[in-house]
């Protein structure tokens, strides 16, 4: 069928033309360029910063170097730094209390706390003498440790001479992922090579995840619901890394924002609508660079955030979102970008302007 030219140019149009999808309000954070954890609440925190969303007032941490993640009960988790500015002694992680308080975790220098739940259990990793991290877990209730292990069982090639991993999320079950030096085996089951793999620990026993089909030697695991889905990133055999979401035993490739397999992403988050949120990698149409995105995952579709934002709002089309670093059960959304005008870099909440979810009660355990 031969189409007009008119109407041909009309379907080139519509191609160019974002997908439409849930638009988003966004809020310019004061005084945050790097968001890291947000609640069921709105509230944000990141670097050394907490921002409540209700009265829009953000407090500084003077002894945080760095907070990475709130629960629905106020608890903040994150890595203190030990001594004075003047002399510093180390750093540990640490929990503060939005209503005032705080309290160290472990009893060991060189930890970092990355993620928390809602039953008062936090995860990140410990530090030895090799400055090799550990993937750990504390208990609020009576400050206990559990050192969560490697992926490497046995090594009689020493391949890895100290093995490592890290804790990065924790769901409301107590199920935790993140990564783990790990060994690559023939089909035999001999070990050939040193890998890093994503993992999940789960009633004191870890499990490798394994990579994306065709990759080999590098997958994060960086995020988990309260369902079991779990997200992350992994090589592929190109040698690109992408965002995966891992679900009923399968680990599935998420691909980027621009459909080209070259391209790298990764996904951070996800919440218990399956949603996910990221970054990935797109070229621009002015000069075909290579530029880095936020993006939404959803119902099999990934989303450019920076076209999601609502035309009405004064920032659309002055900001340029890079990143999205977490997502609560109402859908909404941190992530980090900068002014387009100023290049300044910001962070900001994204709040869906669809029907308003109000099912989130469920979370609070």
């Amino acid at each position: 069928m031969n189409r007009p030219a008119v109407f041909s140019g009309l379907l080139a149009l519509f191609a160019s033309i974002p997908l439409l999808a849930t638009q988003y309000s966004i809020i310019e954070i004061p005084q945050l360029t790097r968001a890291a954890g947000l609640d069921d609440n709105g509230d944000v925190v990141g670097d050394d910063l907490f921002y409540h969303h209700n009265s829009g007032v953000v407090n500084r941490f003077s002894d945080a170097n760095f907070l990475a993640g709130i629960n629905d009960h106020g608890q903040i988790i994150g890595t203190a730094s030990l001594g004075s500015p003047s002399a510093p002694a180390g750093i540990q992680a640490n929990v503060w209390l939005v209503s005032g308080g705080e309290m160290l975790l472990g009893d060991g220098e060189l930890s970092e706390g990355v993620a928390i739940n809602n039953s008062g259990r936090a995860v990140g990793s410990t530090g030895d003498f090799h400055a090799q991290a550990h993937a750990a877990l504390w208990r609020l209730k009576d400050n206990s440790t559990t050192a969560l292990g490697t992926l490497v069982v046995n090594d009689p090639h020493g391949f890895i001479f100290d093995p490592g991993s890290a804790a990065t999320a924790i769901n409301v079950e107590g199920d935790v992922v993140g990564w783990s030096d790990a060994l690559i085996v023939d089909a035999a089951g001999n070990p050939t090579a040193a890998a890093t793999h994503a993992f999940r620990w789960h009633d004191g026993v870890m499990t490798d995840l394994g990579t994306l089909p065709g990759g080999v030697a590098y997958s994060v695991a960086t995020g988990i619901n309260d369902t079991g889905q779990i997200v992350g990133v992994s090589d592929i055999a190109n040698g690109a890394s992408h965002a995966f979401l891992y679900h009923r035993n399968r680990m599935v490739d998420l691909g980027d924002l621009a459909n080209d397999p070259r391209l790298n992403s990764q996904a951070d988050a996800i919440n218990d609508r399956g949603e996910t949120v990221g970054w990935s990698q797109v070229r621009l149409t002015a000069d075909h660079s290579i530029a880095q995105r936020a993006f939404l995952y959803s119902s099999g579709r990934m989303l450019s955030l920076t076209f999601q934002i609502e035309r009405k709002s004064p920032l659309s089309g002055k900001v340029r979102l890079t990143e999205a670093t977490a997502i609560n059960c109402r859908g909404w959304i941190a992530a980090d970008g900068f002014d387009a005008t100023t290049l300044q870099d910001h962070a900001y909440l994204l709040i869906p302007r669809d029907a308003e979810r109000d099912h989130c009660a469920h979370r609070h355990h």
